[in-house]
Formats: C-alpha cells, structure tokens, sequence
C-alpha cells in the first residue's frame, strides 16, 4: 500500500475532487478547459524560475496543472484532438522555461504516442526540449514503455461502495486506499468466497510476480482480472484482516518505551479486524503469547518473518524496492507479510513526485537507490540489488523499534528535488540517530544487526537477507539474548579487552583466599605441635623458617600460575582481538578462542591442584633444609592442609573461570545462529556435565575435613566453626555458579542451533487457521 507522507495525503486530495471533475466533464462529452479547474494563484507578478520557488499554496498548484495536463494529453488523444506539449507551455508559463517544461509530460507525451501506435522519437524529443535533453537521453529509456506518470491514469477516481459490483464480484467494504489502488472487501460471486479485492489502473505484473513468491510471509495472490474497456486490472487475493504494519508503528509512537509489548501488535491486529469484518479472539494461543513478549523480542520475529520473505523473493530474482510499513500486512496470529512488488521508478515530478508516486517509501530507501530515483545522477536502477531491500527492512524495524526512522531528514520547501535527495543520500552514509537508552538497553545485539542493515556502504551490509532472517530469529530466541547481553554489560565487556586480567583475578582470588587459610591453619598446627617440652626451644628457629618457606614457594607458585594463565588465555585473546583482513582466518581465530575456552576453567583448576601438591610436598623440605630433622608427624601435617585446598582451588576457580567464558570470551567470539560444530556442540555439553563434579568436590572437602577432625577427636572449635561455615557459604555459591553455568551452557546451545525463521517463530498457526484468510495491501 503507498502510503503518502501527511504533505503529500494533504496534496493528493486536494486535486482528487479536481481531477475527478475533469475527467467528468471529457465523459460528458464536453471540452473543459483546465483553466477552469485551478485554484487562483497566491502570488501576483513574475514568474517563479523552478516550482520550489513558489509558495506552498502555487506548488499545489503547480501539481494539479502537472496532471490536468497529463489527463487533458490523454483525453484528447482518444478524441483525435492531440495537442504538442509546446502548446501547454504556451498557454501556461507556470511549467517552466519553453525548452525545459517539466520531465514527466515529457514522458507522458511518449507514452500516449506509443499507446496510439505512434513512434516514440527521442532524438526529435531532445531537439525540442534542448534544456531536457541529458534527461531525456540518459533516464526516459529506462522507463518502461507502458507505464503512465499520470496519477489520474494510475489510480480509479471514483470509489465502488458497498453491494456495488465490478465484473464477478460484490464490493462489501473498503480496506484502504493509495496512490496507485484501492483494496475491497469483496465476496468473489462464482466461487462463494470473501477475498481482498485490489482495483487499479491497468498497469504493471504485480500479480505475474507475486504468482511466483510462493512463501508464507508473502501475500498469496488468487488471480487477476483485465477489464479492457474501463482500463482496470483486478488483483484477487487472500484477506488478511490484521491491518499493516502502518498502525502498528502509530501505536509504539503513541506509548512510552517501558510500556511497549507485543501487546501493541496485538491491539493493531484486533483494531484492524473490526474494519475487515473478520473475527480475531486476542485471547487465543498466538495473539496471547505474542502480547506477553518483550517489544524487541516482537520486532525481531516480525524482521525475521520479513527477512525470509525477501530472501525468498530475491532467490527468485525479484527486488520488492518498496519496503515500509504500509506494505506489510498483519494475520489474525499477527504474522508479518509482505505486499506489493508492483514499485516502478516513474517520472522525477518537479515538487511532488517521489513523494506522491512512492508515497512515504523515499524515507525507507537505501543510498544507492536514492541515486537511481535521482534523474540527474549517474546511478541505473538495473545496479540495484538485495541489499537496497535489506537497507529498507532495517529502516522500517528501526522505526517499528524505537517509534522513529533511524534518519531525520530536513524538510526543506526551497529546495529542488535532486538537491533533497543528494540531502537524504549523504545523511545515509552516517550512523543512525542514537537510540533513547531505554529503548537500545532491552535491545542489545538486536541493534547491531539493524545497524549492519542500515550501513551506507552496501558492500557492508549482510550479504543477502537469508542472513538478516537468521540472524534476527536467533536474537529473538532467549538463549541468544542471554548470550548477546555479554557483550554490553559493564564488567563482562571490561573483560572481554583484558582477557588475562580477567583469568588472573578468578585464579589468584580464591588461591590467595585459600592461601591465607592455609598459612594460618598450619601455623597453628605447627605452634601446638611445638608447645611439646622436648620441641618448644625450637619454636622460634622454626617459625622464622616457616615464614621464610611461605615467602619462597609462594613467590615461585603464584608467578607460575600467572605465567600458565596467560599461555592459556593467548589464544582467546588473540581470538578475541578485531579479526584480520581475511575473514577466513578471523573466524578460524575465533573458533580456536572458543574451543580454548571451553578447557580455560578446567585449566586454572587442575594447575591450581597441581601447584597445592607440589607446594604440600616442598614446604616440610623447605623447613628440613633450614632447621634440621622435624618430628615424623610434621610432613602428613602440612600434606593434608594444601591437599584440602588444592581440592578446593580447583573447584572455584573452574567456577569463576567458566562462567567468564561463558558471559564474556563466548558470546564475543560467535554470532547468534552461527552453527557450532559436532565436536565444539558436545563440548558445550560437557561442560555443564564437569560443573557437577567440581560442584561435588566443593561441597565435598570441606565436610570432609570437617569430618576427618573430628575422628581425630580435635576440640579446635574454631577451626571446626570456621570450617562448618566456610563448607556451608562454599556449598551455596558453588551450587549457583553450577546452575548458572547450566543455564548458560543450554543458552549457547540453543543460540548457536541451526535457525529456521519459519520454525521459530514464536507464534505459528496452521495454514488452514486464522492464517487463511490474508488481505492484499493498497
């Protein structure tokens, strides 16, 4: 459906009724003169030199004269009265210059010539129009022979109203109406069914192309009709009686943005069914589930629906090239789908052109297709490919978003038409505008994948909308946005740019904590054990020993295990870093970083275990080597200690470890839909299946010890207490970073799970359901 902007709605009916009268008058047989059927002009004296030169109130005017021609050429010509276009500039000097009148009716002259059968000379056409004739050579051969730049030829002027009848079918309603088509409710007489009835010029292969697009998120046309005495086609297609997507975004501008739900498409769907007559229960599965949803979770369903749309459009090698809100329509389930493929580029119209031919769609347009409306740039529309389709998608799910385009564009009355587009085009090649923090906090990944959409350059947008479909239906999925909000977290993206930072701090925490335990609990040990008659003059000799023993191993253990950390973290970091030129070994980097990841928590454990041991074994040598024979006690003494706490260093730092992959290191190192491999899937799996075992030895050591203590009859109550604690908040957090790690296991699992858009909408209807019947779009 076009759907114009408020200015250019304003304009169109203000020259309907005039128009109207004028066609009136030829089918009565008169000769009305278009004098008769203008305003008076606001301005008195000279002549503006270009139409953007005039008031407000003499542009309309300027417009309505444009196309009181244009249906004046045509009428004349089937009265065998034609009329060169010399003549109207003669008698009306508003149209410019007499060698530069406007392209259009340039345009329309050849049009109705060939249409009369006559030759289309362009040369004579330059020679005539020598201030038109670089348009003319370089953009009217593009143009298809039988399209019409007149709006009056473009569209019926008269509505049909209900019980009224057109060819086989009975008028019960009206479901919109655009630039180019009036759409009915319509009973189809032959066949007893309700269908969307679309009434236009006839003009264009809309229905030939959407013949071909058999996809569910396209609207599925019956067939066509030629009605050649009233130079009307009928478009017969599914009634979808959800609206489009045009009241959907009226609505999010009219809500905050902590307000907005689903249930706002929901409403729309429901608003929208009590025009179209069909009954739509917003209680039922898919409209209830829908209105329960996050607003961008909504919006990424409806890009994914569209995405897939397009995709299988341009598989078919169709460009829809008018992408809006207008042009996608909403199911009873309120499933998005795509509508009119009938976009042509018409003539570059002095003021109101692009604005009245493709209503609001020149907002929604990438650069480059700006370029080829653009009659005075070099730019072919032939150049145009998906990604012009792509740029458009991510303009109207950046409104449906946020409740505003991406791009402001500055409305300027005195400007000419290729001087605003030029205007539009450079503001396209710099980012959108900033999102409110409300609204860009709860969309986090969604927005980069809009902003990849919307980048200036095609080169760096997604390479085709199969991409985008994936993409968006992975974000929509919780897993992915659980996965994707590692990204922009405060800490977690610290992280990310100091990996070893990170890895050193979850390591050297808990092994300092256990660290100190483990100094005072054996000096403790080793005070009682000295308080002996036979031991006690050693006392002091050994402490002295003892504190030089801890200073050497842990100055050795602690540069070690930073060392190991930071061999270890290398290849996430390098993986982790902007990839490289080529995106082979990007990936191959990241993939490397991912799979390193997956072991990095085992890692840190069993090196802290590794180092207790070894630690366990060397301090009794070190005291040997510094006071002599020590009692046979003393080494089983400091073996069980640093055992306890090897056991307990490999436990939380694998926790603390882990859950930093997994809300760091891994969502920056894959994409949302990006298939993880058969073994790396299996690695993802087990590592949820080790976080039980560590959760064991972390609730397990400490009421071991406790328990071995009191075998031994040990009446140490604070240790008892200290341990009975420590086992207990030990117990507690180990039994979250265990779930969390589950959690975030299954998280990755399904984000990176082959995506389907079709499958993973979160509201699908049977086909024979409230989806069967869909309407067509204006």
């Amino acid at each position: 459906m076009d759907e114009p902007n408020e200015s250019t709605s304003v304009a169109w009916e203000a020259i309907a009724a005039r128009l109207e009268a004028f066609a009136a008058a030829w089918q009565r047989g008169d000769e009305p003169r278009i004098n008769d059927h203008l305003p008076p002009r606001a301005a008195r004296g000279q002549v503006a030199a270009s139409p953007a030169d005039l008031p407000a109130g003499d542009r309309l005017r300027h417009l309505l004269l444009v196309e009181l021609i244009k249906l004046d050429m045509d009428e004349r010509g089937r009265a065998g009265l034609v009329r060169p276009l010399e003549a109207y500039v003669a008698e009306f000097p508003d149209l410019g210059p007499p060698d530069k009148p406007p392209l259009d009716l340039i345009h329309e002259e050849l049009h109705l010539a060939r249409c009369r059968g006559e030759p289309a000379d362009l040369g004579l056409a330059c020679h005539r129009f020598p201030g038109r004739a670089a348009e003319i050579q370089n953009w009217l051969p593009l143009v298809e022979a039988s399209v019409t730049s007149s709006l009056a030829a473009a569209r019926p002027l008269s509505l049909l109203g209900p019980g009224e009848w057109i060819d086989d079918f009975e008028i019960l309603g009206t479901l919109g109406r655009g630039a180019f088509a009036t759409v009915y409710r319509a009973r189809q007489a032959s066949l007893g069914r309700v269908v969307a009835l679309k009434v236009s010029a006839d003009r264009g292969d809309e229905a030939r192309t959407l013949a071909q697009l058999d996809h569910p998120h396209i609207v599925r046309v019956y067939d066509r009709r030629r009605l050649t005495d009233q130079r009307l086609q009928l478009v017969y297609e599914q009634l979808l009686p959800g609206g489009s997507l045009s009241s959907v975004v009226q609505l999010v501008r009219q809500t905050p943005p902590a307000a907005r739900t689903g249930a706002l498409l929901t409403a729309a769907v429901v608003a929208a069914s009590s025009v179209s007559e069909v009954p739509v229960d917003p209680s039922s599965g898919p409209l209830a589930r829908i209105a329960g949803e996050p607003w961008p979770v909504t919006v990424a369903r409806l890009g994914s629906q569209l995405a897939s749309a397009l995709a299988h459009a341009h598989q078919a090698g169709v460009l829809h090239r008018d992408v809006k809100p207008a042009n996608v329509l909403l199911s009873a389930s309120g499933t998005a789908h795509l509508a009119d493929f009938n976009t042509s580029f018409l003539a570059d119209h002095p003021v109101y052109g692009p604005a009245a031919y493709f209503g609001g769609s020149l907002a929604y347009m990438s650069p480059e297709q700006l370029e080829a409306f653009d009659a005075t740039h070099a730019r072919r529309p032939e150049e145009l490919d998906s990604r012009a389709d792509i740029f458009s998608l991510g303009v109207l799910l950046w409104e449906i978003l946020a409740g505003r385009r991406p791009f402001v564009d500055e409305e300027s009355t005195g400007e000419s038409i290729a001087v605003r587009l030029r205007g539009m085009i450079d503001r396209r090649w710099q980012p959108p505008d900033p999102l409110l923090p409300e609204v860009a906090r709860d969309a986090a990944g969604l927005v980069e994948i809009l902003e990849a959409c919307l980048a200036g350059d095609r080169d760096g947008r997604p390479a085709d909308a199969a991409e985008v479909a994936s993409r968006l239906a992975a974000w929509a999925r919780p897993g992915s946005r659980r996965l994707l909000a590692g990204r922009r977290r405060g800490l977690q993206s610290i992280a990310t740019r100091h990996p070893f930072v990170a890895v050193a701090a979850c390591v050297l925490v808990p092994n300092m904590a256990l660290g100190v335990f483990n100094y005072a609990y054996n000096h403790r040990l080793l005070v009682d054990l000295y308080q002996q008659p036979a031991l006690i003059g050693q006392l002091p000799a050994l402490e002295v020993a003892f504190k030089r023993a801890t200073a050497w191993i842990n100055g050795v253990a602690f540069p070690m295990g930073l060392f190991f950390a930071w061999l270890f973290t290398r290849p996430i970091a390098q993986g982790l870093r902007s990839p490289p030129a080529d995106a082979a070994s990007g990936s191959l980097l990241r993939l490397r970083a991912r799979r390193h990841g997956l072991w990095l928590g085992d890692a840190a454990a069993w090196i802290g275990v590794a180092e207790w041991i070894v630690a366990g074994l060397a301090f009794p040598a070190a005291l040997h080597w510094q006071v002599g024979r020590l009692p046979e006690e003393v080494p089983l003494l400091f073996m069980q200690s640093p055992l306890a706490c090897g056991l307990l260093a490999a436990a939380y730092p694998f926790f603390f470890t882990t859950l930093l992959v997994l809300r760091s290191f891994y969502p920056a190192a894959i994409e949302p839909g990006e298939p993880l491999g058969e073994g790396e899937a299996r690695a993802v799996e087990r590592l949820a299946t080790r976080s039980g075992w560590y959760l064991l030895i972390a609730g397990g050591v400490p009421l071991g010890t406790l328990g071995l203590l009191l075998a031994r009859g040990s009446t140490d109550r604070a240790a008892l207490a200290l341990l009975t604690v420590a086992g207990l908040v030990g117990l507690v957090v180990a039994w979250w970073a265990h779930e969390a790690i589950t959690r975030d296991t299954a998280a990755i699992l399904e984000a990176t799970s082959p995506v389907d858009p079709l499958a993973t909408d979160s509201v699908r209807t049977s086909r024979r359901g409230s989806d069967s019947t869909r309407p067509s779009g204006v």
